[in-house]
């Protein structure tokens, strides 16, 4: 590998025409060297400011250097000498993109489909902003157009699958990330998220396959750990599930969600100084944590100490009132002249109670489902008169 001092373009040996300057700009920038890129560019547009591909160039390394701004006018300029560029207006919405201006980017990538209707990457990013903007219709229209250009495209498989998981779709969505792994089988996140669905139809076993398989094509993934021990949690497999949630905290030590699940793992297991450890980590980084202060109770209750128990459950009480509200009998236990025992046993009992209801998660999914149904009853509607 030579060294940066001894690193020169090839293309320093053809001459000093301007295909040969560009050639070694573009090696520049193929490098990621963008200051010696950068003023290549620019020296190629001093001597001719109407160099299209100069300005090509110049707003590259502008965009990954973050300049995202200085990127759209050398994309623009580049636009003013030929409308019909179709990777100038490609590269021109990008830079909207990044700057968050998401009407003149889907603008530019419409252009650009125009002009180049089998291009894929503006299609997938039009896609992508017609899908936040839960225009599922365009979005999926803008993919499949893509897959008949190009099936390999695995990209917009991924999209796909996303826009029918949403809409609840599971089918079809399982389909296009089986298909996606077909075209590309070390495809991390069509195995991570092929994974998700199986977890949400209870099949576990399948969903332990697929983590698996996520995490042998990539296997610094924090989220794809996180994943496999929340599986193997609800198979019981509580040693394994500690592994990986260990696994998910060595790449992403701030992973808060990870350092919950490994207590809980651990409590499953007895494993009370370790589950303490990493609760106490939460409590002391977190302003509010019910959750873990509940849970601290829970195995100071265990461990004989009931007052340090009550402490931890008036604590879990006062900061997840929009939690522990709703049971109405848990200040009152607290609150009451029992002893500490029988104060942190009627807690508990009470608490079950509490997580025998629906999770909060479940009743937004409930009101998701029925969202998305309402959606699609207005497109079948609007389909309808635009048939008759």
């Amino acid at each position: 590998m030579p060294t940066q001092q001894q690193w020169k373009p090839k293309a320093r040996r053809l001459g000093n025409t301007e295909r040969a300057r560009l050639q070694v700009a573009r090696a520049h920038l193929q490098e990621q060297r963008l200051d010696e890129a950068l003023a290549e560019f620019d020296d190629i547009l001093e001597d001719n400011p109407s160099s299209e591909a100069a300005h090509l160039g110049a707003g590259m390394c502008h965009f990954h250097k973050g300049d995202y701004e200085l990127a759209i006018q050398h994309y623009q300029e580049a636009l003013s000498k030929n409308p019909q560029l179709a990777p100038a207006l490609l590269m021109s919405g990008n830079a909207y993109r990044m700057l968050g201006s998401e009407d003149q980017a889907l603008e530019e990538f419409e252009r650009a489909i125009d002009l180049d209707p089998d291009g894929d990457s503006a299609r997938i990013q039009a896609g992508r902003i017609y899908a936040k903007r839960d225009q599922f219709a365009e979005a999926e229209s803008h993919m499949r157009e893509s897959l008949r250009s190009n099936p390999q495209n695995a990209a917009a498989r991924i999209l796909l699958a996303n826009l029918y998981r949403k809409d609840n779709r599971t089918d079809e969505a399982k389909r296009e990330l089986e298909a996606a792994i077909k075209v590309q089988p070390d495809l991390w996140i069509a195995h991570f998220q092929l994974a998700r669905i199986y977890m949400q139809l209870d099949e576990h076993d399948k969903a332990v396959e697929a983590l698996n398989q996520c995490i042998s094509a990539k296997s610094d993934r924090a989220p794809a750990h996180f994943l496999l021990g929340t599986v193997q949690m609800k198979m019981g497999e509580h040693g394994a599930a500690e592994a990986a949630y260990r696994r998910a905290l060595k790449i992403d030590p701030n992973l808060q969600q990870a350092k919950f699940k490994l207590a809980l793992a651990c409590i499953e297991q007895e494993k009370f100084k370790e589950a303490l450890q990493q609760l106490q980590e939460i409590v002391n980084k977190r302003r509010k944590a019910p959750a873990a202060h509940k849970l601290l109770g829970d195995i100071y209750s265990r461990r004989g100490d009931q007052a340090l128990a009550v402490e931890e459950y008036h604590a879990a009480l006062r900061q997840g009132k929009e939690i522990y509200g709703k049971h109405p009998k848990l200040k009152d236990i607290l609150d009451s002249d029992q002893d500490d025992e029988a104060k942190a046993a009627a807690f508990r009992e009470a608490m079950e109670e509490v997580e025998r209801m629906p999770p909060e998660e479940d009743m937004m999914k409930q009101r998701r489902e029925r969202i998305q149904a309402v959606r699609r009853l207005r497109r079948q509607r609007a389909s309808g008169r635009a048939a008759g």
